[in-house]
Protein backbone atom coordinates (compact mmCIF):
# COMPACT_ATOMS: atom_id res chain seq x y z
CA UNK A 1 0.00 0.00 0.00
CA UNK A 2 1.37 3.41 -0.77
CA UNK A 3 2.14 5.70 2.21
CA UNK A 4 0.88 8.89 2.50
CA UNK A 5 2.82 11.59 4.32
CA UNK A 6 0.82 14.01 6.06
CA UNK A 7 3.92 16.47 6.66
CA UNK A 8 5.77 17.21 3.64
CA UNK A 9 9.08 18.58 3.96
CA UNK A 10 11.20 20.22 0.63
CA UNK A 11 14.60 21.39 0.41
CA UNK A 12 14.87 23.77 -1.81
CA UNK A 13 18.27 24.61 -3.75
CA UNK A 14 18.71 27.67 -5.85
CA UNK A 15 17.51 30.86 -7.10
CA UNK A 16 13.70 30.55 -7.61
CA UNK A 17 13.18 32.50 -10.84
CA UNK A 18 11.17 33.31 -13.78
CA UNK A 19 10.53 29.07 -15.13
CA UNK A 20 11.85 27.42 -12.43
CA UNK A 21 9.17 29.06 -9.96
CA UNK A 22 5.91 28.17 -12.37
CA UNK A 23 7.27 24.39 -12.58
CA UNK A 24 7.94 24.22 -8.89
CA UNK A 25 4.24 25.32 -8.14
CA UNK A 26 3.22 22.49 -10.21
CA UNK A 27 5.33 19.79 -8.28
CA UNK A 28 4.04 20.64 -4.97
CA UNK A 29 0.63 21.12 -5.87
CA UNK A 30 1.09 17.50 -7.28
CA UNK A 31 2.47 16.12 -4.40
CA UNK A 32 0.20 17.80 -1.62
CA UNK A 33 -2.87 16.26 -2.65
CA UNK A 34 -2.78 14.13 -0.46
CA UNK A 35 -1.04 15.95 2.68
CA UNK A 36 -1.93 18.84 4.97
CA UNK A 37 1.33 20.79 5.75
CA UNK A 38 3.70 21.68 3.13
CA UNK A 39 6.99 22.62 4.64
CA UNK A 40 9.45 24.36 2.46
CA UNK A 41 12.98 24.77 3.18
CA UNK A 42 14.72 27.62 2.26
CA UNK A 43 17.93 27.18 3.60
CA UNK A 44 19.78 26.58 0.37
CA UNK A 45 17.71 29.31 -1.59
CA UNK A 46 20.45 32.02 -2.84
CA UNK A 47 17.50 34.16 -4.52
CA UNK A 48 14.18 34.79 -5.47
CA UNK A 49 12.44 36.97 -8.14
CA UNK A 50 9.10 38.82 -8.44
CA UNK A 51 7.64 35.42 -10.22
CA UNK A 52 8.59 33.02 -7.53
CA UNK A 53 7.66 35.77 -4.89
CA UNK A 54 4.17 35.41 -6.75
CA UNK A 55 4.54 31.52 -6.87
CA UNK A 56 4.60 31.35 -2.73
CA UNK A 57 1.55 33.50 -2.47
CA UNK A 58 -0.37 31.33 -5.05
CA UNK A 59 0.65 28.26 -3.16
CA UNK A 60 -0.19 29.55 -0.08
CA UNK A 61 -3.52 30.47 -0.81
CA UNK A 62 -4.37 27.33 -3.26
CA UNK A 63 -3.27 25.10 0.19
CA UNK A 64 -5.53 27.24 2.63
CA UNK A 65 -8.82 26.65 0.38
CA UNK A 66 -8.57 22.96 1.01
CA UNK A 67 -7.24 23.44 4.88
CA UNK A 68 -4.19 22.95 4.62
CA UNK A 69 -1.09 25.17 5.34
CA UNK A 70 2.61 26.69 3.66
CA UNK A 71 5.20 26.93 6.01
CA UNK A 72 8.56 28.44 5.35
CA UNK A 73 11.88 27.40 6.76
CA UNK A 74 15.44 29.25 7.53
CA UNK A 75 14.01 32.96 5.63
CA UNK A 76 14.37 34.67 8.88
CA UNK A 77 17.94 33.69 8.53
CA UNK A 78 18.40 35.13 4.91
CA UNK A 79 18.15 38.72 5.37
CA UNK A 80 18.42 39.44 1.64
CA UNK A 81 15.10 37.04 1.14
CA UNK A 82 13.55 38.09 4.40
CA UNK A 83 13.57 41.60 2.74
CA UNK A 84 12.84 41.49 -0.45
CA UNK A 85 9.70 39.11 0.68
CA UNK A 86 8.73 41.91 2.16
CA UNK A 87 8.84 44.20 -0.58
CA UNK A 88 6.86 42.01 -2.73
CA UNK A 89 4.43 42.01 -0.12
CA UNK A 90 4.71 38.25 0.32
CA UNK A 91 4.83 39.33 3.92
CA UNK A 92 1.63 40.65 3.75
CA UNK A 93 -0.25 37.57 2.19
CA UNK A 94 1.13 34.93 4.08
CA UNK A 95 0.95 35.33 8.25
CA UNK A 96 4.27 35.75 10.31
CA UNK A 97 2.90 32.70 11.73
CA UNK A 98 4.14 30.32 9.14
CA UNK A 99 7.36 31.73 9.17
CA UNK A 100 10.36 29.52 11.03
CA UNK A 101 13.81 30.10 11.72
CA UNK A 102 14.63 26.47 11.42
CA UNK A 103 12.69 23.27 9.75
CA UNK A 104 12.26 21.45 12.99
CA UNK A 105 10.32 24.50 14.63
CA UNK A 106 7.91 24.44 11.62
CA UNK A 107 7.62 20.42 11.92
CA UNK A 108 6.74 20.72 15.67
CA UNK A 109 4.11 23.49 15.02
CA UNK A 110 2.29 20.68 12.37
CA UNK A 111 2.56 18.22 14.68
CA UNK A 112 0.79 20.30 17.52
CA UNK A 113 -1.77 21.39 15.04
CA UNK A 114 -2.14 17.57 14.74
CA UNK A 115 -2.07 16.63 18.13
CA UNK A 116 -4.68 18.75 18.45
CA UNK A 117 -7.07 17.47 15.91
CA UNK A 118 -6.46 13.88 16.81
CA UNK A 119 -5.73 13.59 20.71
CA UNK A 120 -7.48 16.43 22.44
CA UNK A 121 -9.56 14.34 24.82
CA UNK A 122 -6.43 11.94 25.66
CA UNK A 123 -4.26 14.98 26.96
CA UNK A 124 -6.99 16.06 29.12
CA UNK A 125 -7.73 12.77 30.40
CA UNK A 126 -6.59 12.30 33.81
CA UNK A 127 -4.95 8.78 34.34
CA UNK A 128 -4.67 6.53 38.24
CA UNK A 129 -2.23 4.31 38.74
CA UNK A 130 -3.55 1.24 37.71
CA UNK A 131 -4.02 3.20 34.47
CA UNK A 132 -0.60 3.13 33.32
CA UNK A 133 1.67 0.04 31.95
CA UNK A 134 4.49 0.61 34.78
CA UNK A 135 1.93 -0.98 36.62
CA UNK A 136 0.81 -3.09 34.42
CA UNK A 137 0.35 -6.80 37.00
CA UNK A 138 0.55 -4.83 40.12
CA UNK A 139 -1.89 -5.76 42.66
CA UNK A 140 -3.99 -3.15 45.11
CA UNK A 141 -1.77 -3.98 47.77
CA UNK A 142 1.24 -3.59 45.81
CA UNK A 143 -0.30 -0.25 44.29
CA UNK A 144 -0.26 1.28 47.73
CA UNK A 145 3.00 0.65 48.70
CA UNK A 146 4.02 2.43 45.51
CA UNK A 147 1.75 5.06 46.16
CA UNK A 148 2.98 6.01 49.21
CA UNK A 149 6.52 6.46 47.83
CA UNK A 150 5.30 8.79 44.92
CA UNK A 151 5.24 12.55 45.31
CA UNK A 152 2.37 14.86 42.75
CA UNK A 153 3.91 17.59 41.11
CA UNK A 154 2.34 20.34 38.62
CA UNK A 155 3.98 21.79 35.94
CA UNK A 156 2.79 25.09 33.89
CA UNK A 157 2.85 24.96 30.36
CA UNK A 158 6.47 26.10 29.47
CA UNK A 159 8.08 24.84 32.36
CA UNK A 160 11.02 22.45 32.39
CA UNK A 161 10.20 18.98 34.25
CA UNK A 162 14.14 18.22 33.78
CA UNK A 163 17.14 19.80 32.30
CA UNK A 164 19.30 18.15 30.51
CA UNK A 165 22.76 17.49 31.87
CA UNK A 166 21.47 17.73 35.52
CA UNK A 167 22.08 14.82 37.79
CA UNK A 168 19.08 14.01 39.72
CA UNK A 169 17.94 10.17 39.33
CA UNK A 170 13.75 10.56 39.74
CA UNK A 171 11.28 9.10 37.70
CA UNK A 172 8.43 10.94 36.19
CA UNK A 173 4.69 9.04 35.67
CA UNK A 174 2.80 11.89 33.78
CA UNK A 175 -0.59 11.16 34.75
CA UNK A 176 -2.13 14.78 32.91
CA UNK A 177 -0.88 16.75 29.97
CA UNK A 178 1.80 16.60 27.66
CA UNK A 179 5.17 17.13 27.41
CA UNK A 180 7.95 16.96 24.74
CA UNK A 181 11.49 15.83 25.10
CA UNK A 182 14.53 17.90 23.27
CA UNK A 183 17.99 18.00 22.89
CA UNK A 184 20.41 20.77 22.75
CA UNK A 185 22.27 20.70 19.30
CA UNK A 186 26.22 21.36 20.16
CA UNK A 187 27.19 23.78 16.98
CA UNK A 188 24.21 25.90 16.86
CA UNK A 189 22.95 25.46 20.32
CA UNK A 190 19.43 25.42 19.12
CA UNK A 191 17.20 22.72 20.13
CA UNK A 192 15.43 19.89 18.10
CA UNK A 193 12.51 18.15 19.21
CA UNK A 194 12.79 14.54 19.53
CA UNK A 195 9.13 13.16 20.62
CA UNK A 196 6.16 14.06 22.85
CA UNK A 197 4.72 12.36 25.25
CA UNK A 198 1.11 12.52 26.53
CA UNK A 199 -0.14 11.41 29.63
CA UNK A 200 0.21 7.61 30.78
CA UNK A 201 4.04 7.53 29.85
CA UNK A 202 7.66 7.37 32.07
CA UNK A 203 10.21 10.21 31.92
CA UNK A 204 13.58 10.32 33.73
CA UNK A 205 13.94 6.13 33.19
CA UNK A 206 17.37 6.31 32.00
CA UNK A 207 18.51 8.71 34.94
CA UNK A 208 17.20 6.08 37.30
CA UNK A 209 18.72 3.28 35.94
CA UNK A 210 22.40 4.17 35.05
CA UNK A 211 22.54 7.05 37.22
CA UNK A 212 23.92 9.23 34.21
CA UNK A 213 23.17 12.89 33.79
CA UNK A 214 19.92 13.87 31.93
CA UNK A 215 20.27 13.21 28.11
CA UNK A 216 17.76 15.75 27.33
CA UNK A 217 15.19 18.73 28.65
CA UNK A 218 11.88 17.63 28.57
CA UNK A 219 9.45 21.08 28.39
CA UNK A 220 5.45 20.73 29.42
CA UNK A 221 3.62 21.68 26.64
CA UNK A 222 0.80 23.02 28.79
CA UNK A 223 -0.46 22.23 32.38
CA UNK A 224 0.51 19.17 33.25
CA UNK A 225 0.78 16.52 36.13
CA UNK A 226 3.15 13.58 37.33
CA UNK A 227 4.03 11.92 39.94
CA UNK A 228 7.39 11.88 41.16
CA UNK A 229 9.59 8.09 42.21
CA UNK A 230 12.75 9.44 43.84
CA UNK A 231 15.65 7.23 43.80
CA UNK A 232 16.16 7.49 47.25
CA UNK A 233 11.94 6.05 47.43
CA UNK A 234 12.92 3.18 44.82
CA UNK A 235 16.06 2.07 46.76
CA UNK A 236 13.71 2.10 49.78
CA UNK A 237 10.91 0.00 47.82
CA UNK A 238 14.02 -2.28 46.76
CA UNK A 239 15.28 -2.49 50.29
CA UNK A 240 11.68 -3.56 51.71
CA UNK A 241 10.10 -5.08 49.15
CA UNK A 242 12.04 -6.44 46.21
CA UNK A 243 9.58 -8.12 44.46
CA UNK A 244 7.76 -5.16 44.03
CA UNK A 245 10.75 -2.93 43.03
CA UNK A 246 11.48 -6.26 40.34
CA UNK A 247 8.37 -5.94 38.88
CA UNK A 248 8.69 -1.93 38.83
CA UNK A 249 11.63 -2.73 36.68
CA UNK A 250 10.40 -5.13 34.56
CA UNK A 251 7.76 -2.91 33.45
CA UNK A 252 10.42 0.05 33.01
CA UNK A 253 12.12 -2.29 30.98
CA UNK A 254 9.24 -3.17 28.87
CA UNK A 255 8.74 0.45 27.79
CA UNK A 256 12.58 0.84 26.81
CA UNK A 257 11.49 -2.09 24.96
CA UNK A 258 8.62 -0.78 22.99
CA UNK A 259 10.50 3.09 22.47
CA UNK A 260 13.28 1.34 20.62
CA UNK A 261 11.36 -0.85 18.19
CA UNK A 262 8.57 2.30 17.83
CA UNK A 263 12.52 4.08 16.76
CA UNK A 264 13.37 1.10 14.29
CA UNK A 265 10.00 1.26 12.79
CA UNK A 266 10.29 5.27 12.01
CA UNK A 267 14.05 4.82 10.83
CA UNK A 268 13.01 1.74 8.48
CA UNK A 269 10.55 4.19 7.21
CA UNK A 270 12.86 7.09 6.39
CA UNK A 271 15.17 4.36 4.98
CA UNK A 272 12.37 3.42 2.59
CA UNK A 273 12.14 6.68 0.50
Amino acid sequence: MKKKNVINVFELQGPIFFGSADRLAQILEARMAAATYCILDMKQVTEIDSTGATILVRLHKSLRKTNKWLLISHINANHGLLQFLAISGVKQEIPEDYFFSNTDLAIEWAEDRLLEKFCPAESCRQFELNDLDIFLGFSSDELDQIETLLTKNRFLKGEMVIREGNTDRDLYILTRGSVSVKIILPISQGEKRLFTFSAGVVIGEMALLDGKPRSANVQADEDSEVFCLSRANFDKLLAQNPQVAAKLLKNIAMVLSHRLRARSDELRMWADY
